[in-house]
């Protein structure tokens, strides 16, 4: 064995000694700046880049309205407990605070009970700017790499806003404390007419396209209900809108997180040390804690699925029945059974599916349907 090791190391490591007579080729290490420009060399383009290249320059204003749990919040009115945290990061950043006080921390993000904003005493605000949702933690980017790529056409601070709000309150309250509706009111028309008087185009993600929605319809309200905008004052002002992620129906973990904060992270957490978030031995109950503070965040309530059976369905019928998978993009994940490379074992293994999935639908519109009017779109074939 020892010679063998020796033989190898012969081969393999030493880069001068030449060991093709017995078949190996000598093997020359490649150097640091090697490694580095084939790693450069699979790098893939930058969309921006390519764009930019291709000579497209920013061509409308562009809004970004981040979702929920995403957005930066800070303090800057608090208890004696919170002493020295004036102005910081106490959602978004690096979270030290939660292991330096926690309990003064889950104090400060928890809501009011009857009024549903900051306790007396405690003021929690939103960061404004696009520094509100690049990041969330270190290393962890939001709207970074979005916000990067537009850089690359030629947007800035004049022409890319980011929407901050406190995505912990109801999205009245966000206007009846910090006027976040009046203030994206203002910053459109503003943007719409210091470049050149081109429409804005917006960008929502998750919880944030619910909250657009509402702004939608709050602007052209009369007021004091509403902006007091005046009809088609979205039209005039908003080029389109480009929704990522969007939570029209709900999203089913914030179910788990008011009834007993379990989702798919505490999941995670779970299999890598498994019986710590609720050790006896340690003292600590967290998901009490979660549980405890995110029932007072209103917001979470406009996550709630909707749309009961007719569109979820129950135990008897679903509404994708009768509408069948097309399966001709997933032959790549079907084994052949002709494959001689292939054993049975591997054959059970794989993906193939024997009947097809009721795995539901989707409406998209193309091109011609996009420069439409909204009145002149025949929506009879969405069945809703």
């Amino acid at each position: 064995m020892a010679s063998i090791l020796r033989f190898r190391k012969l081969c393999y490591i030493e880069p001068a000694v030449k060991c093709s007579s017995v078949g190996f080729e000598s093997f020359e290490s490649p150097t640091i700046d090697q490694k580095l420009d084939k790693k450069e060399e699979d790098v893939p383009e930058l969309p921006g880049v390519r764009l930019k290249r291709e000579g497209l320059t920013a061509p409308h204003p562009v809004v970004l309205v981040p979702g929920i749990f995403t957005g930066v919040l800070e303090l800057w009115e608090g208890r004696p407990c919170a002493d020295g945290l004036f102005r910081k990061r106490l959602w978004g950043g690096s979270f030290t605070e939660i292991f330096k006080r926690p309990s003064c921390w889950l104090e400060h993000l928890s809501l009011h009970d009857e009024t549903g904003l900051d306790p007396p005493g405690i003021r929690v605000i939103a960061i404004p700017g696009l520094v509100a949702a690049d990041y969330f933690a270190p290393g962890y980017f939001v709207w970074a790499v979005l916000i990067e790529n537009l850089a690359k056409i030629g947007h800035e601070e004049k022409n890319l806003h980011m929407a901050a709000y406190d995505w912990r309150l109801t999205f009245q309250n966000t206007e009846i404390r910090d006027h976040a509706l009046s203030g994206l009111k203002s910053k459109i028309k503003l943007m719409y007419i210091t470049n050149d008087y081109k429409k804005v185009v917006v960008v929502p993600h998750s919880m944030g396209v619910i909250y657009f929605l509402l702004f939608l319809k709050w602007v052209e309200t009369p007021p004091p209900m509403g902006g007091g905008g005046v009809p088609g004052w979205c039209a005039k002002h908003i080029k389109a809108i480009m929704n990522i992620g969007p939570a029209f129906l709900g999203a089913p973990r914030a179910v788990g997180n008011i009834f007993s904060a379990e989702d798919k992270d505490v999941a995670y957490i779970r299999a890598m040390a498994p019986r710590v978030l609720d050790s006896e031995i340690l003292g600590l109950q967290t998901l009490e804690h979660v549980m405890r503070v995110s029932r007072t965040w209103d917001s979470i309530v406009s996550l709630m699925p909707k749309g009961g059976e007719t569109i979820w369905g129950n135990m008897d019928w679903s509404p994708e029945e009768g509408h069948v998978c097309d399966f001709s993009k997933k032959r790549h994940s079907q084994p052949s059974l002709s494959d001689n490379n292939v054993n049975n074992s591997d054959v059970k293994r794989g993906f193939r599916v024997k009947d097809p999935v009721k795995c539901g639908r989707i409406n998209t519109f193309g091109k011609a349907a996009s420069v439409l009017h909204v009145d002149n779109m025949c929506m009879a074939h969405i069945d809703c």
